[in-house]
């Protein structure tokens, strides 16, 4: 019988199986996806691999929009969304990677949703519609400035630069292991000077012998 790998709860059967994660439910899955991401993003990473990620940052923030196609900048805008159906509510942020024309239909989008099927459960309903309905006009009229990347797009492009390795201390480890090899590299090419000196000297000194028999 197998364990949750985030709440430890036995599941006896189905479960949601993620690789060689098993979680007993979708809520367990995110959590533990969203705990795994937070201790991610605070590995201290060597300078060359904080450069890259700098440079696909900046490329990504001034590059084409993900969904028009068209001409960035590129961030990652907020939306809010409440949608309400008698006995259950589902109330979200919903995060947008696109240029901010394509973010604002979206948020237009969503508070129209919000709007018109947020209200329809008593009391949580009327109480969070209101709430979504400010904070989707407030990203509305005070967007994601566009002069530079945000916060959000640098953890963003940080998070699946280190994810491009299958673990944490395989981005260390394989930087220790390139340190290595050039270690090791000018050990033997110093060693390689040094022979062929040594191989010089003794060619000289048997032309000097001989000269001294001629």
């Amino acid at each position: 019988m197998s364990s949750c790998t985030n709440c430890g709860a036995y599941i006896v059967f189905g479960g949601i199986k993620d690789g060689l994660y098993h979680f007993c439910s979708e809520k367990c899955q995110r959590q533990f996806t969203l705990n795994r991401d937070e201790q991610l993003l605070q590995i201290p990473l060597p300078d060359d691999i904080e450069y890259i990620i700098e440079q696909q940052m900046n490329e990504f923030h001034q590059g084409d929009c993900p969904q028009c196609g068209g001409p960035g900048p590129v961030d990652i805008h907020y939306s809010y969304r409440c949608i309400s159906l008698l006995f259950t509510s589902i109330c979200n942020t919903v995060p947008h990677v696109s240029c901010r024309y394509c973010a604002r239909s979206s948020k237009l989008k969503n508070l129209f949703i919000t709007v018109f099927f947020g209200w329809w459960m008593f009391p949580v309903g009327l109480i969070l519609t209101p709430i979504f309905i400010i904070k989707n006009l407030y990203v509305l009229f005070y967007p994601t400035p566009a002069e530079q990347p945000s916060e959000q797009l640098r953890q963003f492009v940080r998070l699946n630069v280190i994810k491009q390795f299958q673990e944490p201390t395989t981005l260390l480890q394989n930087q220790k292991e390139e340190y290595d090899d050039d270690d090791e590299y000018d050990e033997e090419y110093d060693e390689y000077e040094e022979n062929d000196e040594n191989e010089n000297d003794e060619e000289d000194d048997e032309e000097t012998t001989d000269n001294r028999f001629y």
